[in-house]
């Protein structure tokens, strides 16, 4: 289920697109998901693509979430650590030198 800080999952993505055909509002779901309103809306708009014509697809949506994520994450990894340290690390593997060989 969704909660504060936590991303819809492909089971939340699954459902979403029953109850969106089945003629459920987007309050209905936030509600059932344990998610704001704004959340299911974002949710919709984001993962619908164009030729599409409006209808959700839980498989895309879970799809395109995780490659989401995954570039956000990729893009955090080397984000968090100081210049001197990425210096070390990317001599280290141009040396083929493990750190317990120092």
């Amino acid at each position: 289920m969704c909660t504060a800080h936590k991303q819809l999952n492909d089971n939340d993505h699954f459902y979403i697109e029953q109850r969106l055909a089945e003629g459920d509002s987007f309050s209905q779901l936030a509600q059932t998901l344990g998610c704001a309103q704004s959340t299911i809306s974002r949710e919709i708009r984001s993962y619908i693509p164009d030729d599409f014509h409006g209808v959700y697809c839980h498989r895309l949506a879970s799809k395109q979430a995780k490659e989401t994520y995954c570039n956000t994450m990729n893009g955090l990894a080397f984000g968090c650590i100081s210049e001197r340290t990425k210096a070390f690390i990317h001599e280290r593997l141009s040396t083929h030198i493990s750190p317990e060989e120092n």
